[in-house]
């Protein structure tokens, strides 16, 4: 089984907000948007990177960032997936729809960053704002003033 592969291998736990894709139809459907890691269990480079990638996502997913999922693909197991996305190394990050390569530190803040970058085209800073109903609360009741001091 594939996902017992990803935890053997101790990369991502259970409950974890990196969603294991088995296929082309995990990558292609549901969000508009996708961060996936294409990793291998044994690289040593995954191995370290999984924890800031895991941390990623959580920044990502409390963000509620619009329409977009983290992801990873394990390539061992899903080589053929691999393969239709031209990955060469370990781990590689690429932003789906738009195949844009993340080149950048393998940590979480830059990582963050850079997806928020992207993204910023598709969902404006006012959207963000849209998004949360605004809530007319009543001013608050006034008590008359005695002139003690309770």
């Amino acid at each position: 089984m594939l996902s017992s592969a990803i935890f053997v291998a101790g990369l991502y736990k259970a409950g974890s907000p990196v969603k294991l894709f088995r296929n082309e139809a995990d990558l292609a459907y549901g969000a508009d948007h996708t961060v996936v890691e294409f990793f291998a269990p044994w690289c040593g480079h995954c191995q370290r990177f999984a924890p800031a990638y895991e941390s990623a996502a959580e920044q990502l997913t409390t963000e509620h960032v619009p329409s977009l999922t983290v992801a990873a693909v394990d390539c061992a197991a899903e080589p053929e997936l691999c393969g239709t996305y031209s990955v060469s190394s370990y781990p590689t990050i690429i932003l789906l729809p738009e195949k844009q390569h993340y080149d950048g530190a393998k940590e979480a803040e830059p990582l963050v960053a850079w997806v928020r970058k992207q993204l910023a085209s598709f969902y404006p800073a006012d959207a963000a704002a849209e998004a949360v109903p605004s809530v007319d609360l009543p001013p608050l009741a006034r008590r008359p003033h005695t002139g003690t001091v309770a």
